[in-house]
């Protein structure tokens, strides 16, 4: 007995010398963007932990990637055109299938798209969100969102982004959603302004309903095809549902980067490669309503998953919609000075 008691000492001496000692990854993401299941099961796998912080718009997201050095974040959540210019600048770490194998599963025009510092995530559209228990008919037209019936005046949602907030009017007025044509861009800021005034916030959809003590006023508003499901169940009920209009839209790509400054580069590329074994893309998929950008997942889908014309639009409603371009500096200047402009002259009336 003793001897067996020494050896099991021996184990347990060994155990702790020679195991790695836990790490925590800490992913600066959307909120409701990432499943808890699927967090637990890398957790469970590896004995390492996984912390979140949230942001809610593009504005305060960028905001501290330009201070992320001050911070301990390993990995971020950005769009494809954030991975390309913030990579370029020698903020993240270059990923290659090397080192995720499992990105293999992933196609390659989806892995170019995010470029060689960002590993594909979801994918999906922009359009409008909607109780189905206060609009009647449903919206199909930007028309609907940016001139309204007279009973959602105080009721409607938009966007506080530099791209985001233009496809709408751009969109309508069918102009590239890219413009950078100067009268296409006043004609698009002439109805924004115009809109304003029946607009009850600019804050991102999923931020206002859940702390905002008017977030029953909230009736239709511009999001993001993965948001109704969270919206649906953050008010507890079933009425919020989604739309692309008929004019098209825009389709949106996210990337996740690992930090070039991070500690833990190697559990962050182990974690991207978790993230993209097929069953676990398919779970993380379904769990926030996203469309997977790898394709091994897709069979692994429920059939009423994939149905779901919200999270995976039909063809003709993507041959008329446009990948988010890259926009010049000039442009970007340009769209800025419009959304606070806009901003602006709500908060004035």
């Amino acid at each position: 007995m003793i001897k067996k008691h020494k050896a099991c000492v021996l184990v347990w001496v060994l155990f702790v010398c020679f195991s790695s000692p836990a790490e925590t990854l800490h992913i600066l993401n959307w909120e409701a963007y990432l499943s808890d299941q699927v967090t637990a099961r890398f957790e469970q796998k590896t004995g390492h932990r996984i912390e979140q912080v949230y942001y809610d718009s593009e504005k305060k997201r960028n905001t501290l990637l330009g201070r992320a050095d001050k911070y301990n974040f390993d990995l971020v959540l950005v769009d494809h055109i954030t991975a390309r210019l913030f990579g370029a600048r020698g903020m993240f770490s270059p990923l290659t299938l090397e080192q995720i194998p499992n990105l293999d599963h992933v196609p390659e025009y989806r892995r170019e798209q995010c470029g060689q510092f960002g590993a594909p995530y979801f994918w999906g559209t922009l359009g409008i969100l909607y109780r189905a228990d206060k609009v009647q008919p449903p919206p199909s037209s930007w028309r609907d969102l940016l001139v309204p019936d007279v009973g959602l005046k105080g009721h409607i949602g938009m966007l506080d982004n530099y791209h985001d907030t233009l496809v709408p009017p751009l969109a309508m007025l069918q102009q590239p959603l890219g413009s950078g044509d100067n009268q296409a861009l006043r004609e698009a800021f002439l109805l924004l302004k115009a809109q304003s005034s029946w607009v009850l916030t600019y804050e991102y959809p999923l931020t206002y309903i859940q702390h905002s003590q008017q977030a029953d006023q909230l009736y239709m508003a511009q999001g993001y095809s993965s948001d109704r499901a969270a919206m649906n169940r953050l008010s507890g009920q079933e009425h919020w549902r989604f739309v692309v209009p008929d004019e098209g839209t825009s389709v949106w790509l996210d990337c996740l980067a690992i930090f070039a400054h991070s500690p833990h580069q190697a559990l962050a590329i182990e974690f991207l490669n978790f993230l993209n074994l097929p069953e676990i893309a398919a779970l993380n998929a379904e769990q926030t309503f996203a469309a997977p950008t790898n394709d091994a997942a897709l069979t692994l889908l429920s059939d009423q998953f994939r149905k779901d014309s919200s999270i995976f639009p039909s063809s003709s409603i993507l041959q008329s919609s446009q990948l988010a371009p890259l926009l010049d500096p000039k442009n970007m200047e340009v769209r800025n000075r419009i959304t606070l402009a806009v901003l602006k002259n709500h908060e004035t009336q």
